[in-house]
C-alpha cells in the first residue's frame, strides 16, 4: 500500500476545495449581470437575402417571457446606477 504524506494530502484537498468554488463564483457572477434574453430561430427572406432575427420575439410584449426579461434589464440598470452615484470613500 502506498504511504501519502501530509503535505500531498492537504495539496490535493485544498486544489478540491478551490476547484469547487468556481461554478459558485461563476454563478454568482453570472447572477449580478443583466438578464440574458431567449434566441428564437426566426429568418426573413428579402431581397435575395437571408437575414437572422434571433430577437424578434422582443416586438410583441403578449409573449410571456417578456415582461419577466424587461423588469430583470430594468433592475441590473438600478443596481448599476445605484453602485455609480454613490460617493467614493478616498
Amino acid at each position: 500500500m502506498e504511504q501519502f504524506d501530509r503535505r500531498t494530502v492537504l495539496a490535493g484537498a485544498g486544489i478540491l476545495g478551490i476547484s469547487g468554488m468556481f461554478p459558485r463564483l461563476a454563478l454568482a457572477r453570472r447572477a449580478a449581470g443583466p438578464p440574458v434574453a431567449k434566441t428564437v430561430d426566426v429568418v426573413d427572406h428579402r431581397f435575395g437575402l437571408t437575414l437572422p432575427d434571433p430577437y424578434r420575439w422582443m416586438e410583441n410584449s403578449k409573449d410571456t417571457d417578456w415582461e419577466p426579461f424587461m423588469r430583470g434589464q430594468g433592475a441590473y440598470a438600478r443596481r448599476r446606477r445605484a453602485r455609480r452615484t454613490q460617493p467614493r470613500m478616498s
